[in-house]
């Protein structure tokens, strides 16, 4: 389960087992043997319960052979390895829930852009509305310093602050019959202009409901894991059970433990979460797991506009006066 998709819940979940995963650890080298065992069975059947129910939901995860892995280790009394796998397994997906609630909470910053009320012209006077409520055809007034509510088409010229959707360095100026996408912010006197969207059709919203879209999708690695993870599971537990009957049970369980994929997701968690710790330093917001693993793969980057890559300073390249003039009487005519 993404950090979109469970939330607060899904977070707590995976921070509660990796602390009852160290609380055995620590009970078992503190010698309280018992303690640790029934730690170790508590985090096995709850993860055989969870697995139970993503499978009635359609969905087969790797909750199986986790829970599969610390049962066996328990029944052998090889609690360090059990419960070492299970700390490691709860690590890998705290992480992912952590990134990915970062990135939620990044873009839903967005709606920040967003004006809190639209102001209307409904029978011959302005009506402060919310901005839910503005539909196709409805005469919105911008007003200077705010962010046009819905995608508008101007009515007059005006000043906006386009820098969300061009990368322009300052506003630029539109003319009557221009649509500005919502979030553009008014930098002259009050605008009037049409509304050609609702909010949920509208530039800014629609852009928001993309990225925590893509935020649903797990990346690289982990997505990889999950498509795998009903072969992953069959062939563990099949070279485990003929590890059993060949080797013994203790030559199996080594079997069985690294076949879990703990360290694989931890791994892929933390490029991950560092990618986008990394990123967001640098004031880039990372749309999710999915889209970082994505660039490793990138051939051409192709970017536009003055501001993007460059100062807006013009400046003088180079000066090629004609035969029989020198630069300086040339930059003088200029």
């Amino acid at each position: 389960m993404s950090g979109v998709e469970g939330g607060l819940g899904g977070r707590l979940f995976w921070a509660a087992l990796t602390a009852a995963a160290l609380a055995g650890l620590a009970a078992e080298l503190a010698g309280h043997g018992l303690v640790a065992v029934g730690v170790l069975w508590g985090l096995s059947a709850v993860l055989l319960a969870r697995f139970a129910v993503g499978l009635a939901r359609g969905r087969f995860t790797v909750d199986l052979l986790m829970g599969v892995a610390g049962a066996v280790a328990a029944y052998y009394g090889l609690l360090l390895e059990g419960l070492a796998v299970m700390a490691l397994y709860g690590v890998a997906e705290s992480i992912e829930e952590a990134v990915e609630a970062l990135a939620a909470r990044r873009i839903r910053a967005l709606e920040g852009l967003l004006p809190p009320a639209a102001l209307v012209e409904r029978g011959g006077r302005l009506v402060e509305v919310d901005p839910g409520e503005v539909e196709p055809g409805d005469v919105v007034v911008v007003r200077r310093g705010e962010a046009a509510p819905v995608d508008l088409r101007l009515l007059e010229p005006g000043l906006f602050d386009l820098s969300h959707v061009t990368g322009e360095p300052g506003p630029v100026e539109l003319p009557a019959g221009s649509v500005v996408p919502s979030g553009s912010v008014n930098a002259s006197s009050p605008v009037r202009g049409v509304a050609v969207a609702g909010a949920g059709e509208s530039f800014m919203q629609r852009l928001i409901g993309e990225a925590l879209e893509a935020l649903e999708e797990k990346a690289g690695a982990p997505r990889a894991a999950e498509r795998a993870a009903p072969y992953i599971t069959a062939v563990v537990l099949a070279a485990y059970t003929a590890a059993h009957a060949l080797l013994g049970p203790e030559r199996a369980l080594s079997i069985l433990l690294a076949g879990c994929p703990s360290a694989f997701l931890v791994s892929a968690a933390y490029s991950t979460a560092l990618a986008a710790a990394a990123l967001a330093s640098r004031g880039v917001l990372a749309r999710g797991g999915r889209v970082l693993w994505a660039s490793g793969s990138l051939k051409a980057a192709v970017l536009d506009k003055t501001g993007t890559l460059t100062e807006p300073v013009a400046g003088v390249a180079r000066v090629e006066p004609p035969p029989g003039m020198g630069e300086g009487e040339l930059l003088a005519l200029a």
